[in-house]
């Protein structure tokens, strides 16, 4: 870690110097933690969106930073890649997790220094290019790799954070099982009796590999004398009582007067299409209507958010706001938002759609606290949600285009902090920070758009997983088992020719 940081932080010339050294220490730890990592449990992690979304991310940090670097820093560089790749498996090295752990902190450490240099611009003979640029706004390859090195932050704090998750799990129930961090399963909720009553309880729903895995499993016991490592569902025994709502007076599971539904309808479409004009429209055809219809978009939005908010059920709503997807996108979403009060000049009737867009993401989000009853009784359809995501994400790619294609002069880009550190000229600009936060939004909103349009059940939910684990030590105990069988019936088999 010395090293590397010795690498990136001492002048070019000792950089270089320094780089192939650094390289080449890394390679035995690399090696041997590859060698322990398990095929079949690195194939279940290769299918899911959150390795491919990291994988990809360090991608592109190490194909940037490689270009701006242009020497022998490179070596490094690629290392550095090749760890944070193989750190995204690193549940499925099970010898030793108290190392593995401390190995991702301190990578993690590495690329918190790192992302502070670049954005301060202290690392020496660093060319940075315009990757974009119009009259009024520009995006560099600085800016690409603090937005991407930040977010490889936030995944393996994430996975950190699982991991105490998951010791504290282990902690309260003893055993030998150990839940995955990387996999896990879709979960559905299925009422456990009559509506009146409003009881519902989440049952697991296995997605991908689950159900192929045991039918490969099978085939394994009849073929193989080793038993394969298997995976598990983790039960919920949990219930939920519909009638537990944030405010139970407007919670009532008593259906809707159909004028009443109707009304909800018009509030809401009334508020997404509203909402979208009052950021879209450009400042000269500004006028009284657009003020109302700006009025309008926020007034109806609220009533339409506020409606839901009281109609959440509070265990469901409390397990999305502790959950690492809903703070990940919050903050992504509340970054990009309060960009965007400063990119339309804090006008007002700018702002009014800037809030209701970020209502309309919080009631994306926050769908799944809904019960099935409760959605009945609020007319909320399957296709609801999915509207909402993509009359968001088009909101978002029309302000990127309007930002670097049409260089909209109505859209400023200010300069929040301008001033020098150790002899360089560091600036701190919106419009950069804004693209890197909605590039970053508009992939995750792929990957819900995904998660709703695949989905079986219209009561499966789209920000909640189940959890999966597996017992390696009693599977040890089973290898050993079937090792010393094996050697048993070979020592006893009258057809083994003897000596």
């Amino acid at each position: 870690m010395l090293l590397r940081i010795a690498v990136f932080g001492a002048p070019a010339p000792i950089g270089r110097i320094l780089a192939p050294i650094s390289a080449i220490l890394h390679i035995p730890a690399l090696v041997v933690y590859t060698a322990g990592i398990r095929l079949e449990f690195a194939k279940l992690l290769l299918q899911t969106f959150e390795f491919w979304f990291a994988l990809v991310t360090n991608t592109i940090w190490l194909v940037v930073f490689s270009v701006v670097l242009g020497d022998l820093r490179v070596l490094l560089v690629a290392v550095s890649g090749l760890n944070f790749a193989s750190s995204l498996l690193q549940e499925t090295y099970l010898r030793d997790s108290l190392v593995i752990v401390g190995l991702a902190m301190i990578e993690a450490l590495c690329l918190v220094l790192l992302m502070t240099a670049v954005s301060v611009e202290l690392l020496d003979e660093v060319q940075h290019y315009s990757l974009v640029s119009t009259r009024h706004h520009e995006l560099s390859t600085k800016d690409v790799l603090v937005n991407i090195i930040g977010t490889m932050i936030t995944l393996m704090m994430r996975t950190m954070y699982r991991r105490f998750l998951q010791f504290k799990h282990q902690k309260e129930n003893p055993g030998t099982a150990v839940q995955s961090l990387g996999y896990h399963c879709r979960i559905t909720l299925a009422p456990t009796a009559s509506s009146t009553t409003g009881s519902n309880s989440i049952l697991p729903r296995p997605i991908g590999p689950l159900p192929q895995t045991k039918t490969k499993q099978t085939e394994m016991k009849a073929t193989s004398q080793h038993p394969p490592l298997q995976m598990h569902l983790v039960p919920d025994p949990e219930r939920f009582d519909a009638r537990n709502t944030i405010w139970p007076r407007f919670g009532s599971l008593k259906p809707l007067p159909t004028l009443h539904r109707i009304g909800l309808y018009l509030c809401g479409a009334t508020g997404l299409v509203s909402y979208s004009l009052s950021l879209l429209l450009p400042r000269s055809c500004r006028s009284c209507r657009t003020d109302v219809i700006a009025v309008m978009g926020l007034t109806t939005t609220g009533v339409v958010c506020g409606l839901h908010l009281c109609c959440c059920q509070r265990q469901l709503l409390k397990r999305v706001l502790t959950s690492f997807d809903y703070w990940f996108l919050t903050c992504q979403v509340l970054a990009a938002h309060l960009c965007l009060f400063d990119v339309f000049y804090w006008r007002w009737p700018s702002a009014c759609g800037v809030i209701a867009s970020l209502l309309w993401g919080h009631w994306t989000l926050t769908v799944d606290a809904l019960t099935p009853s409760m959605k009945r009784r609020l007319g909320v359809k399957a296709w609801m949600p999915t509207c909402t995501i993509l009359v968001f994400m088009a909101v978002q790619l029309l302000l990127m285009l309007a930002l670097l294609v049409w260089d909209d002069s109505d859209l400023q880009d200010r300069v929040v902090w301008d001033s020098q550190i150790l002899g360089r000229q560091v600036r701190f600009q919106v419009v950069p920070f804004l693209l890197s936060r909605l590039f970053t939004i508009f992939v995750w909103c792929s990957r819900l758009l995904y998660a709703l349009v695949t989905r079986k059940s219209d009561n499966t939910l789209m920000l909640l997983h189940g959890n999966v684990q597996y017992d390696y030590q009693h599977w040890k105990l089973q290898m050993k088992s079937a090792n010393t069988s094996a050697i048993g019936a070979n020592e006893t088999d009258p057809q083994r020719p003897q000596r």
